[in-house]
């Protein structure tokens, strides 16, 4: 299931649903609560621009962005996705990551963020789904915890 589907399964009521490319002007390894949350206002932002931009109307389009990232606290690493629309942010439940990729970790910060913890962890091992689902300490997916975070949104 894709993020699109984690968010039309949340709506109660949609129309069409488009996804699009939007940068997060963000390190491509998010890093910290502030900087997840940046790009996540980012990609809304500039989806936004495009629109107002394609049709200069009074436009009715609802806006998601997500925006995923990993932060740290005491001695735990977390993985949580962030959804920002209508000047709010929902978060997912942060969850912990295994205790083994601790070590990768240390790479992401030595290559200043700029290769994503998901990269080094995909090159050790062939998952057949998101490398994200494999390497969490429950049983959940990331898409079924932003399914969660935005069932209430209406």
């Amino acid at each position: 299931m894709s993020k699109i589907m984690a968010v039309a399964k949340s709506l109660k009521s949609c129309g069409f649903i488009y996804h699009i490319n939007a940068p997060s002007y963000v390190n491509p390894q998010p890093f910290g609560l502030y900087e997840i949350r940046k790009g996540c206002k980012n990609r809304y932002e500039y989806i936004q621009r495009l629109i107002r931009e394609q049709n200069e109307s009074n436009n009715q389009s609802d806006i998601y962005s997500i925006e995923s990232g990993l932060f740290q606290s005491e001695d735990h690493l977390y993985d949580i996705a962030i959804t920002y629309h209508k000047n709010k942010y929902i978060q997912t439940k942060p969850t912990n990551v295994n205790e083994k990729y601790k070590v990768l970790f240390n790479k992401v910060k030595s290559s200043n963020y700029q290769k994503t913890l998901g990269s080094y962890i995909e090159e050790m091992n062939n998952y057949s789904s998101c490398w994200i689902d494999n390497v969490r300490d429950d049983d959940k997916t990331r898409l079924d915890l932003i399914r969660e975070s935005l069932q209430n949104i209406e």
